[in-house]
């Protein structure tokens, strides 16, 4: 998938992230094993990969294994920011696909462009990829 789909059908998980407080000052996160599964997908995503490994190493190594998980209120309140920009960088992912239209286009595929010093560098990179895709018959992509 790319990024695009992997940010719509993962941001769900994430938004509904409810930490349970207690009065004795503990607080309680449900479906722990859930949020690890989709920590692994979403840090597939290169843009997404620090702010998914940051929520995972913040939770101390000993109750990582367990279903849910009980957290000290500082610790719950850490996760509840990082859990905050994951969703912001999800959902601005999201808005960008979906602003170009380009969020409903079948699978698609995402190019990562290398770092470019300058214009000519970036135009010389697009001048391959366009060379690529036009020549390949297996992208049979008509370019414009």
């Amino acid at each position: 998938y790319n990024i695009y789909h992997l940010c719509k059908q993962n941001i769900k998980t994430f938004q509904n992230i409810y930490i349970n407080k207690f009065t004795d000052g503990t607080c309680r996160l449900e479906n722990w094993g859930l949020i690890k599964e989709k920590l692994t997908i979403i840090r597939r995503i290169p843009s997404l990969t620090k702010y998914a490994d940051d929520y995972y190493n913040s939770v101390p190594v000993f109750i990582r294994d367990n279903s849910s998980l009980m957290l000290s209120e500082t610790l719950s309140n850490e996760l509840n920011l990082k859990r905050k920009a994951i969703c912001d960088k999800m959902k601005t992912i999201i808005d960008l696909y979906e602003s170009m239209k380009i969020s409903d286009g079948g699978t698609g595929i995402d190019i990562k462009m290398p770092p470019c010093d300058d214009l000519k560098a970036y135009i010389s990179y697009l001048k391959d990829i366009e060379f690529i895709f036009s020549q390949c018959p297996f992208f049979n992509v008509k370019m414009k």
